[in-house]
């Protein structure tokens, strides 16, 4: 039934960042200074190890401040005085207040300073939790509707850390990326409408134009009289079908950006079936330009283990299908394809 390839060998290399390997999702963002006795860049102290952790212990202290951060519901976390745990609420925002330091070691900060880290997806490590990819972006959907102005979506963007993202040229589907990735991951259920650029930059995506007499169903009761004019947006139907049409942006989400924070990482995989695929045991759906960077995907995600890679695009101007699996699949779950390879990471 399939055809067996010799093994494809291809190597992928990440930039390199610099981190701690631990069993817990979170990478090192880098040193920080601490230049205040009393509002400090990280606001809450969780735990003073100082006093019962040697040289051999630092790694275990690490990982138990993680685990109090965590616990709260926080999102960055850092060492100070080498076993002072600190972090706090809204502490991606404020972790780097007092600017840079070099006063810090093996992963935990001196007096004065704090050695940072920050939780990242368990399925994707180079975004935050909450984050998800497109490109060499991670971008972040608001979680509500209620801006009145760009102004105050700048705002709420930048108190995450990151930047409005508004389509800046017709030519740019990195939105379309998204929406379609998003949606293939289920992460668009509770959205029913997304900004995507400023109605003077004219849509020119993949997603259909809505129109209300023959679709005139849209999901959270909005209406095309109460949608508005000045924005380019993308709408779902109450069937979860995505349309363009154009929006206000009171009536809309927004979506945030900032780079991707790809992890050191390399790691080399085998094509082991040519047109073939698989339904089940998939982790996550990916849109990718090429073959190499679905492999990529599948380093930064810890329990990769195999992916299927849609070679044959049939929406060449959005990408091509990428599913990551957290494990080899066998032969019996193998179905033939004339569109996917699959591949197996090699251990």
């Amino acid at each position: 039934m399939f055809f067996a390839f010799s093994l494809l060998w291809f190597f992928v290399t990440l930039k390199r960042i610099e981190s701690l390997a631990v069993s817990s999702p979170y990478v090192g963002v880098g040193c920080y200074a601490d230049k205040s006795n009393t509002s400090h860049p990280l606001p809450e102290l969780l735990e003073n190890f100082y006093f019962s952790m040697t040289w051999n212990t630092i790694e275990e202290v690490i990982e138990n401040c993680s685990r109090l951060a965590q616990s709260r519901g926080h999102r960055y976390f850092g060492l100070q005085h080498y076993g002072e745990c600190w972090s706090g609420k809204d502490s991606e925002v404020t972790y780097a207040r007092d600017g840079s330091s070099e006063n810090c070691v093996k992963g935990v900060g001196k007096d004065g300073a704090n050695y940072v880290y920050k939780f990242v997806n368990s399925l994707d490590q180079s975004c935050d939790l909450g984050w998800h990819t497109a490109n060499d972006m991670c971008f972040h959907i608001s979680f509500n509707t209620s801006f009145n102005s760009q102004v105050q979506a700048a705002q709420y963007c930048t108190n995450y850390r990151g930047t409005f993202y508004l389509t800046k040229s017709g030519g740019d589907f990195v939105q379309d990326r998204l929406i379609k990735t998003l949606h293939l991951n289920d992460y668009l259920n509770t959205t029913n409408c997304l900004v995507l650029s400023q109605a003077s930059v004219p849509y020119v995506g993949v997603l259909p134009t809505w129109n209300e007499s023959r679709d005139p169903h849209l999901a959270g009761g909005l209406t095309g009289s109460s949608l508005g004019t000045n924005y380019e947006c993308a709408v779902k139907d109450v069937y979860g079908k995505w349309y363009h049409h154009q929006c206000e942006l009171q009536k809309c989400k927004v979506v945030c950006s900032k780079q991707r924070d790809l992890p050191a990482t390399q790691g080399s995989f085998s094509m082991v079936h040519k047109d073939t695929t698989f339904n089940n045991s998939i982790l996550m759906w990916q849109l990718v330009d090429d073959v190499t960077q679905c492999a990529r995907e599948c380093l930064v995600t810890d329990t990769c283990a195999s992916f299927k890679y849609e070679y044959k695009s049939r929406v060449e101007r959005v990408g091509s299908l990428c599913a990551l699996s957290d494990r080899r699949i066998s032969d019996s779950d193998l179905l033939q394809s004339d569109v996917y390879n699959y591949y197996e990471r090699l251990r």
